[in-house]
C-alpha cells in the first residue's frame, strides 16, 4: 500500500510540475507577445508623424508663398510671425520623427526573438524622457499657433473698421459728387467686401485646419505613448515576477541576457556608409574563394551593421553578382563545394546525439555542425545545440512531454528558441504494432551476436534486437530462410492492416526510444536485404501501409542511425548487420530519421540492382519526402551532400525535377540562357540561341549540368540539341531511368554503338540503369536490340566501310553486344543478354582481335571488385568456355573466382554462388605456365587466393588461425577431394616458404589481388634471379622434402597436420609481418633508409628465432633445416633431388588422410 501511495504521490508531483511549467510558459508567451508589439506601434506612430509633417509643409507652401491671397493682405510683421510659429511646429514634428527613426532599428536588431524583445524594453526605458520633451515642445508650438490666429483676427477686424471710417469721411466731404461716383464707390465697396470675406475665410480655415490637425496628432501621440509606457511598466512587472519564478532559471536567463546586451551594445555602434563598399568587396572575394576570412577592420564593421546596413550590403552584393554571372557561378561553386586553396572541403554534416536515461526521464543533447572544428569554414557554417528534458507519462497518459531550449548559430547570428513538445508514446512491450515487429526475428529465424569479427563465439542474446550498444560496434546475426521470411512478412502485413483498421493502434505511435513504424520497416529491410529480391512486393506493400498510417517521417530514433550500412549473410541464409554506436561524434549524410533510412535503403537497393528501387523513389515523390531527405531546397542546392546521398543518375533526375520547379536555378548549373529556353519549351527561343551562340557545344562534366537532361518529355527540343552537336549520353541515361520509351527511340539514332569507348556505349548504359518492372524493361530492351541490329546492318552494307564491316560481321559484332553488357562490375541484368541471344547471336565465345572473349571481359570487371555477377553465370549456363587463350590474362575463370572468395570470407559474407557452373568448365587446380621456383609446374588459382588472405588478415590478431580456417572452408566449398586438397595445400606450403625465404618471382609477379595478368621478366633478368636464389632454392627443397615425408607419416587430416607443421616451421623461420610482407614485394626499394631498417629488423627476428630454438651457433641455414627436421628427412635422398620430378599422385582418402600403399614411400 505504501508503495502504491508513493507512486501516486510521485505522479501527482510530476503532473503539478508539468502544470506549473505550462502556466509559466503561457505567461511568458503573453509577455513576449506584448513586447513584440512595441516595434510595430513605434513604426505606426512614425508613419503618422511623417504624414503630419507633409501636411504642414504643404500648407506653408500654399498659404505663405508670395503671391497668395493671404500674403497679399498681411503685413510683413504679420507674415513673419505666422511663418515663425508654423516653422516651429514643423521643427518640433521633425524632431519627434528623428527620435522615432533612431528608436525603431534599435528595437528591431538583426537577431533572434529574445534580442528584439530585450532591445525594445531597453530602448524605451532609456528614451522615455526624450519623447516626453518632444511632445511638450509640440504642445507649446500648437498654443502659439492658436495665439497668432487670434491676433490676426483682431488685426483684420480693426483694419476693416478703419477702412469703413475712411469711406464714410470720403462720402461726407464729397456730397457734391455725381451719381456715377457713388456707383463707383458702391462697386468698390462690394468688391472689397467680397475680397475681405474670402481672404479671412481662407486664412482662418487653413490655420484652423493646421491647429486641429496638430491637436489631433498630439492627442493621438500622447495616448499611444501612454499605452507604450503602460505596456513597458506591465512588462517590467511581468519580467520581475517571471525572473523570481525559479532561482536556477534566473541565473541562466541573466547570463543569456548579459550576452544579448553586450551584443546589442556592439550593434548600436554606428557604421560609416563609406565602409559598406569595402565590406562588400571583401565578402565577394570570400564567396568567390579568393580569400578565406574577412580582414580585421571589415570584421569589426560587420559586427556593427544595423538592419538597414545589412539590407544595403545585401543589395550591393546582389547587384555585383547579377552584373557579373561568372562571379555568381564561382560564388555558388565556392559555397556548395567549399573550395579552399585549390582543394575542396570534405567535411560532411556532423551529428552528436547523446542522452542519459533515468527511469521515465531522459536528458538529451543533440549537436549538429556543418563543418569540423578544424575546418576554416567552421565559423561560417550552421551549428545547433538542443538541450531537452523529457518525461514519459506512462502508463497513465500515453504521452511524452519534452521541455528544453534550442540554440542555433550561423553566419554571425545567434538565436534561442524554447521547446515544448508532446507526442504519442507507448510502451514497446504493450504496443500491438511494435510487438509484431519484435516477434518476427524470433518466430521466423534466430538472433545471435558476436563481439569479434569471426565466425566462432556466437551467443544468443534476445535483448539486442532493439538495444543500443554504448561501448562501440556490435555484430548481429539473423538466421532464417526465404520461405519462413515470406510467411512471416505475409502474416505481418495482414496483422498490421487489421490493427490499423480496427484502430487498436496508430501509425503516429513511437516507442520509448522514438522509433516509429517506418523505422521498424527499414530495419527489417536491412536484415533481409540479401533475400529482398524474393520479398520485394511484400516490402512495397509494407512501406505503403506505413506511410499511409500517418507516420512522422521526421522522427529521430534515440538508438542512433539505423544499421543500414553493412550487410552480409552467413550459412547462405542469415543476415549480418553491423550496429554503429551513436555516443561519439559521427559523420552522417542523413540524420537517424525514418525518411533518411528510407533513402539509404533506396541507395542500397540501387547498388544491388533491386527491382524495388523505382517503387521506393515513387513513394518518396508521392509523399513529398524528396526535400526532407536529400538536403535540396527551392533556394539552395547542397551539391556536395547530394553526391553522398544519390547515385549519379538518380541525382541527375532529382536535380532535373528541381529545375523544372525552380527555373531560376538554371544559372547555378552554368546553363545561362539555354536553360530557361528549354524549360519554357520554346523551339523558337532555343533555335535562336543556338544560332547566335558560336561557342562549342556544351561539354558535360562532373559538376556541370548538361542541357540535354532538361527536355525530358520534349522530343522535338531534344532533337534540336542533338542536331546541334550536343552529346546524347546523359539524355539517354535519364530516358532509361524514367522509362520514357519514345524519348529513347529519338535519342538512339544519335548514339554510336561501336566506335565509342566501353563506358559510353549505349548498351552499357542500358545495362547499368535499368530499374523498372519486367514488362517495361522488356520493351526498352527490345528498342535497343532493334536499333543495334539496324546499326550493324548499316555498317555491313556501307561500301566505304567494307573493312570495318568485316570486323563487325558475324561473331565480332556479337562480341560488342556482349562486351557492352558486361562493362559494369556493380550491376547484373540478364534480360538484355537473353534478348540478344534470342535475336540470333548464339556464338558467345567469339574473341575480339585482342583475344579477349565476352566472359573474360565480364569476369575481369566483376571479380576484380569482389562482386558476384549474374552475367558470368548466364554465360556459363549457355556453355561459354571457361578457359582463355589470351596470354595477357589468366588461363581460366578460376583465377578470377577463387581470389574473390577471400574477400567475401574476410567480410563474413556467404559463399553462395552456383559453383557447379564454374566446376563444369574449369579445373580449380589448373596451373599456368609459370617457371618460378615458387611452384613445381606452374601457379595455381589458389596462389592468388592465399596472397589475398594474407593482405587482408596480416595485421590482425589471430589472423594465421583464421587464414587456415578460411582455406579449409574454401576448399570444402569448391568440393575438392582428398588428392586435390593435398596438392593444393602442398603448393601453398611451397609458396609460403618461398616468400619467407625472400626468394624472387621471375614470372608471376607478387600476386596482387587486383593484378589482371601475370608479370613476366626478361630472360636475362630471369636467369640472374635464378643464380641469386640457387642457395635459397636448396633450402626450399630441403623443407619441401621434410613436408612430404611428414605427410607420408601423418595419420591426421590435412588441416590438423598443417597446424602442427607451421608450429614446427615458425620456430626457425618466423612468419612475415605486414610491413615485412610489403618489403618482400619491393615497395620500399625507393626508400633506402626504410628498406635497410626493415631488412635489419627481419634479420634480427630470424636470428632471435634460431637462438630461441638452440641453433644460434649454426652458420648455414641448411644445417639448421637438417637438424630441425631430422625426424622427417631421409639421409639417403640428396637435398637437391626430387624437386623437379613430375607430380606423383599419392592416394589420399576423401577427407585428406594418406592411405598406405606399397612402394610409394619417400618424398613426393
Amino acid at each position: 500500500m505504501a508503495e502504491a501511495l508513493a507512486v501516486l504521490g510521485a505522479t501527482a508531483a510530476g503532473v503539478q510540475l508539468g502544470e506549473l511549467g505550462c502556466k509559466a510558459l503561457i505567461h511568458g508567451i503573453t509577455v513576449l507577445r506584448n513586447m513584440q508589439a512595441i516595434p510595430k506601434r513605434i513604426e505606426t506612430l512614425l508613419l503618422e508623424t511623417e504624414v503630419s509633417i507633409r501636411r504642414i509643409e504643404d500648407i506653408q507652401n500654399d498659404v505663405l508663398q508670395p503671391g497668395s491671397n493671404v500674403v497679399a493682405h498681411l503685413t510683413a510683421v504679420q507674415l513673419a510671425r505666422v511663418s515663425t510659429v508654423i516653422s516651429e511646429v514643423e521643427l518640433a514634428m521633425k524632431s519627434l520623427e528623428d527620435q522615432l527613426n533612431i528608436l525603431l532599428p534599435r528595437t528591431r536588431p538583426q537577431a533572434g526573438r529574445l534580442k528584439r524583445i530585450w532591445a525594445a524594453l531597453f530602448v524605451l526605458s532609456s528614451e522615455e524622457s526624450k519623447l516626453e520633451g518632444h511632445l511638450q515642445h509640440i504642445s507649446r508650438a500648437s498654443m502659439e499657433i492658436l495665439r497668432e490666429l487670434l491676433i490676426l483676427g483682431l488685426h483684420l477686424e480693426a483694419y476693416n473698421r478703419n477702412f469703413l471710417d475712411q469711406i464714410s469721411i470720403l462720402i461726407q466731404d464729397n456730397q457734391q459728387s455725381t451719381h456715377w461716383k457713388l456707383d463707383s464707390v458702391h462697386n468698390l465697396l462690394g468688391s472689397l467686401r467680397d475680397t475681405i470675406i474670402d481672404t479671412a475665410q481662407a486664412t482662418a480655415g487653413n490655420l484652423t485646419a493646421i491647429s486641429d490637425d496638430i491637436q489631433t496628432k498630439h492627442d493621438s501621440t500622447e495616448l499611444k505613448l501612454t499605452s507604450i509606457r503602460d505596456d513597458t511598466t506591465f512588462i517590467k512587472r511581468q519580467l520581475i515576477a517571471q525572473t523570481n519564478f525559479s532561482d536556477s532559471q534566473n541565473e541562466i536567463m541573466r547570463t543569456m541576457m548579459r550576452s544579448v546586451i553586450q551584443e546589442e551594445m556592439l550593434l548600436l555602434t554606428p557604421v560609416n556608409r563609406e565602409q559598406i563598399p569595402v565590406l562588400r568587396d571583401s565578402v565577394l572575394r570570400i564567396m568567390a574563394g579568393e580569400s578565406e576570412k574577412l580582414p580585421q577592420p571589415e570584421h569589426e564593421t560587420a559586427s556593427h551593421l544595423t538592419t538597414a546596413d545589412r539590407q544595403e550590403l545585401q543589395s550591393q552584393i546582389g547587384q555585383q553578382l547579377i552584373m557579373r554571372p561568372s562571379m555568381l557561378r564561382d560564388a555558388v561553386e565556392s559555397v556548395s563545394l567549399r573550395r579552399k586553396g585549390g582543394l575542396f572541403c570534405t567535411c560532411k554534416p556532423q551529428e552528436l546525439l547523446s542522452w542519459y536515461d533515468r527511469g521515465p526521464f531522459r536528458i538529451s543533447l543533440d549537436y549538429t555542425s556543418q563543418h569540423r572544428h578544424s575546418c576554416p569554414y567552421h565559423p561560417l557554417g550552421k551549428q545547433s545545440w538542443t538541450y531537452a528534458v523529457s518525461a514519459q507519462l506512462l502508463p497513465f497518459v500515453r504521452r511524452t512531454v519534452e521541455l528544453g531550449v534550442n540554440l542555433r548559430s550561423g553566419a554571425g547570428c545567434f538565436s534561442i528558441a524554447p521547446l515544448l513538445n508532446a507526442y504519442c508514446t507507448v510502451r514497446r512491450s504493450e504496443s500491438p504494432i511494435f510487438k509484431l515487429f519484435d516477434d518476427f526475428p524470433f518466430r521466423y529465424g534466430q538472433i545471435m551476436q558476436s563481439r569479434k569479427r569471426k565466425r566462432s563465439g556466437y551467443f544468443y542474446s534476445p535483448d539486442i534486437w532493439h538495444h543500443h550498444h554504448p561501448h562501440g560496434s556490435e555484430v548481429i546475426y539473423w538466421q532464417g530462410d526465404v520461405n519462413k521470411a515470406s510467411t512471416g512478412m505475409t502474416y505481418l502485413l495482414t496483422s498490421l492492416e487489421t490493427v490499423l483498421q480496427n484502430k487498436t493502434a496508430s501509425g503516429l505511435e513511437k516507442d520509448e526510444n522514438g522509433n516509429t513504424i517506418l523505422h521498424e520497416v527499414m530495419f527489417l529491410l536491412a536484415i533481409l536485404s540479401q533475400i529482398l529480391s524474393d520479398l520485394q512486393p511484400l516490402f512495397h506493400r509494407l512501406l505503403v501501409l506505413a506511410l499511409r498510417s500517418g507516420v512522422d517521417v521526421s522522427a529521430i530514433s534515440m538508438t542512433g542511425a539505423r544499421p543500414l550500412s553493412w550487410f552480409g549473410l552467413i550459412n547462405g541464409t542469415g543476415e549480418v548487420v553491423k550496429v554503429f554506436s551513436a555516443t561519439s561524434e559521427i559523420e552522417t549524410d542523413l540524420p537517424a530519421t525514418a525518411a533518411g533510412s528510407l533513402l539509404i535503403a533506396t541507395n542500397h537497393g540501387y547498388r544491388n540492382g533491386l527491382e524495388m528501387v523505382p517503387r521506393l523513389y515513387h513513394l518518396i515523390a508521392e509523399y513529398d519526402l524528396d526535400e526532407q531527405i536529400s538536403g535540396v531546397s527551392h533556394k539552395y542546392i547542397n551539391v556536395n551532400r547530394m553526391n553522398f546521398s544519390h547515385p549519379l543518375p538518380q541525382r541527375r533526375l532529382q536535380i532535373h525535377r528541381l529545375l523544372m520547379r525552380v527555373p531560376e536555378l538554371t544559372e547555378t548549373f552554368g546553363l545561362t540562357e539555354i536553360g530557361p529556353c528549354i524549360i519554357r519549351r520554346s523551339e523558337d527561343c532555343l533555335v535562336k540561341y543556338l544560332e547566335n551562340d558560336k561557342s562549342a557545344p556544351f561539354n558535360d562534366g562532373d559538376l556541370a549540368y548538361d542541357p540535354t537532361c532538361l527536355p525530358i518529355g520534349w522530343t522535338s527540343g531534344l532533337e534540336i540539341l542533338l542536331k546541334a552537336g550536343f552529346r546524347p549520353r546523359k539524355a539517354l541515361e535519364l530516358a532509361i531511368l524514367t522509362g520514357h520509351t519514345a524519348l529513347i527511340v529519338s535519342v538512339l539514332p544519335y548514339t554510336d554503338f561501336f566506335e565509342s569507348s566501353i563506358e559510353e556505349r549505349p548498351m552499357n548504359w542500358l545495362f547499368n540503369f535499368l530499374q523498372h518492372d519486367v514488362k517495361q524493361k522488356a520493351d526498352i530492351v527490345d528498342v535497343f536490340v532493334v536499333e543495334f541490329e539496324a546499326r550493324r546492318r548499316e555498317h555491313e552494307d556501307h561500301k566505304t566501310e567494307r573493312q570495318h564491316a568485316l570486323s563487325l560481321s558475324g561473331l565480332p559484332s556479337v562480341y560488342h553486344g556482349w562486351l557492352n553488357c558486361g562493362g559494369s562490375h556493380t550491376h547484373d541484368n540478364t534480360i538484355l543478354l537473353e534478348s540478344l541471344f534470342r535475336a540470333g547471336h548464339h556464338t558467345i565465345d567469339a574473341a575480339h582481335e585482342d583475344g579477349r572473349t565476352p566472359l573474360l571481359q565480364i569476369a575481369s570487371y566483376a571479380y576484380a571488385f569482389n562482386q558476384r555477377n549474374l552475367a558470368v553465370e548466364w554465360f556459363l549456363s549457355r556453355g561459354a568456355s571457361g578457359t582463355f587463350a589470351d596470354r595477357t590474362c589468366w588461363p581460366n575463370i578460376m583465377f578470377y573466382l577463387i581470389p574473390s572468395l577471400a574477400y567475401r570470407q574476410h567480410l563474413l559474407l556467404p559463399l553462395d554462388d552456383d559453383i557447379g557452373l564454374y566446376l563444369d568448365v574449369a579445373d580449380p587446380l589448373w596451373a599456368d605456365d609459370c617457371q618460378c621456383f615458387c611452384s613445381r609446374r606452374g601457379c595455381l588459382p589458389w596462389y592468388r587466393y592465399w596472397s589475398r588472405l594474407e593482405s587482408l588478415n596480416q595485421s590482425e590478431a589471430g589472423s594465421w588461425t583464421e587464414r587456415l580456417s578460411a582455406l579449409q572452408e574454401a576448399t570444402d566449398f569448391l568440393r575438392l577431394d582428398g588428392k586435390q586438397k593435398e596438392k593444393c595445400y602442398t603448393e601453398l606450403c611451397r609458396l609460403e616458404v618461398f616468400t619467407r625465404l625472400g626468394m624472387i618471382h621471375t614470372c608471376c609477379g607478387h600476386y596482387s589481388f587486383y593484378q589482371s595478368r601475370p608479370a613476366v621478366k626478361s630472360e636475362n633478368e630471369r636467369e640472374r634471379c635464378r643464380k641469386e636464389d640457387a642457395e635459397l632454392k636448396a633450402q626450399l627443397d630441403l623443407i619441401m622434402i621434410a613436408y612430404a615425408n611428414m605427410r607420408q607419416a601423418a595419420i591426421e587430416v590435412i588441416h590438423d597436420a598443417w597446424t602442427s607443421w607451421w608450429e614446427l616451421l615458425d620456430s626457425i623461420l618466423p612468419r612475415l609481418s605486414h610491413v615485412e610482407q610489403e618489403w618482400r614485394l619491393g615497395i620500399y626499394k625507393y626508400l633506402p633508409s626504410k628498406d635497410s631498417k626493415i631488412a635489419a629488423s627481419r634479420a634480427n627476428r630470424e636470428r632471435a628465432a634460431l637462438v630461441a630454438s638452440g641453433y644460434g651457433d649454426y652458420e648455414d641455414f641448411a644445417d639448421v633445416i637438417r637438424d630441425h627436421f631430422k625426424e622427417y628427412l631421409d639421409p639417403q635422398v640428396p637435398p637437391n633431388e626430387g624437386s623437379d620430378d613430375e607430380w606423383t599422385d599419392t592416394d589420399f582418402s576423401d577427407d585428406g588422410q594418406l592411405e598406405d600403399q606399397e612402394g610409394e614411400e619417400g618424398s613426393l
